[in-house]
């Protein structure tokens, strides 16, 4: 698959899927509200990643964008929520480009969250759950894509999911309260200190290891 094959690939997931209602997302609306805005408003990109340049450089271009969106973020206000890129690797097996995939958002994710981005992996038949509906994979997509875009506060119920370990619970609540200190609203606040509570009970009955 080409650069450009690679992008509109993408593209068009975008404009077939996560801008459209799914019969088994679990509520109303369509399965990515975000994304509605973002491309309307031309605040999503995608970019071409040729991957036999390997890993490093990967995690390099995810930087990039990132520092992108940090600069364009003041102009937009509050409309900076809906700026977003999405990186669809190219050049070698699809096996290969979803590992590279795997790997990298892996190893960037702490560092993202703790700077108040979300990082999202893509790829065909990604077993990742539905927040509304645990048959729906809302992960799943035609092609390989790492993605990122800034926290918003619906994103607290992703960093208890129970795919993270209790470590990764209690540094990403941190973040997240970092992220938004003194900017939640009465609902967020009361949803965060729950969960906090919930995590704080888990972590008496099992304690952090090291």
């Amino acid at each position: 698959m080409t650069a450009e094959e690679a992008v509109r690939e993408v593209e068009d997931w975008v404009a077939r899927y996560l801008t459209r209602p799914h019969p088994d997302l679990g509520r109303e609306g369509v399965v990515c509200p975000y994304t509605v805005k973002a491309k309307r408003d031309d605040h999503l990109r995608v970019l071409p990643f040729d991957a036999r340049e390997g890993d490093d450089a990967f995690v390099a271009l995810a930087r990039r964008m990132r520092e992108s969106l940090l600069e364009i973020a003041p102009s937009l206000g509050a409309d900076r929520i809906y700026l977003a890129r999405l990186m669809a690797p190219h050049g070698l097996p699809e096996p290969e480009l979803q590992a590279m995939v795997e790997r990298v958002h892996t190893r960037i994710k702490p560092e993202f969250v703790a700077s108040g981005f979300m990082v999202g992996d893509f790829w065909p038949g990604h077993e990742g759950v539905g927040v509304h509906n645990p048959d729906f994979r809302p992960l799943s997509s035609p092609i390989p894509i790492l993605g990122i875009r800034h926290i918003v506060p619906p994103d607290l119920i992703f960093f208890v999911a129970p795919e993270n370990s209790l470590a990764e619970k209690i540094r990403y609540l941190a973040d997240y309260r970092s992220t938004f200190a003194g900017r939640l609203n009465a609902y967020w606040s009361a949803q965060l200190e729950e969960m906090e509570a919930a995590i704080h009970r888990e972590a008496e009955a099992e304690p952090v290891a090291g």
